[in-house]
């Protein structure tokens, strides 16, 4: 896991070649370890690295190995993570029925699990789908669940991080609707405006 770790670290300071070296290391070790749960986190891990340098089909596979490794080994937390990058790469190639149906997928698992962060970041990511697509009343809901979602976990700072997708103005038939949530959060966490 350590090796594991690394790949991580790599990949947050974007040394995205030291990253890759590692997680080839993490995968040959968890795989001698015969460790599932390691080697589909592996893979998560070295799929999103591709995510981040624009590969999409190689970042496509790995993470379709990941999905299949913790489908087989029963961890339904690893499956649900990795259908939310599966469906940021499709979302990325504008497949945007792929990418709905990964994050659907995902939701109903974190739903399933209890997991309200999880269950809120999915969220989030359908509602800035349902944006691009223009289906902006589903967006809004999306959002909305995703924000109480993340204020009910105490999660401010991803809160904060992420009002940028509900501040948009939103057009659909011939009425303007604003969702300005800055003003309620900033209300909220410091008691002013």
């Amino acid at each position: 896991w350590t090796l594991r770790n690394l790949v991580i670290g790599w990949s947050g300071l974007e040394k995205f070649a030291e990253a890759l070296e590692a997680g080839e290391r993490a995968l040959a070790a968890m795989e001698a370890l015969g460790d599932p749960e390691g080697i589909g986190s592996v893979l998560l891990e070295v799929g999103n690295i591709h995510a981040n340098l624009g590969d999409d089909e190689k970042a496509l596979s790995f993470l379709e190995r990941a999905r299949a490794t913790f489908e087989e080994c029963g961890d339904r937390r690893g499956t649900a993570w990795t259908l939310g990058s599966i469906g940021f790469v499709h979302e990325r190639l504008g497949r945007h029925d792929a990418a709905l149906a990964c994050n659907q997928r995902a939701l109903e698992i974190m739903e399933d699990l209890g997991d309200r962060n999880g269950v809120a970041s999915t969220l989030q990511n359908m509602g800035s789908l349902h944006e691009t697509l223009e289906e902006y009343p589903k967006a809004v809901e999306c959002l909305e669940r995703a924000l109480e979602g993340y204020e009910e976990t105490g999660l401010r700072a991803r809160l904060s991080s992420k009002l940028g997708d509900v501040r948009y103005v939103y057009t659909w038939e011939g009425e303007r609707v604003f969702k300005i949530v800055s003003f309620y959060l900033a209300h909220r966490t410091a008691g002013r405006i």
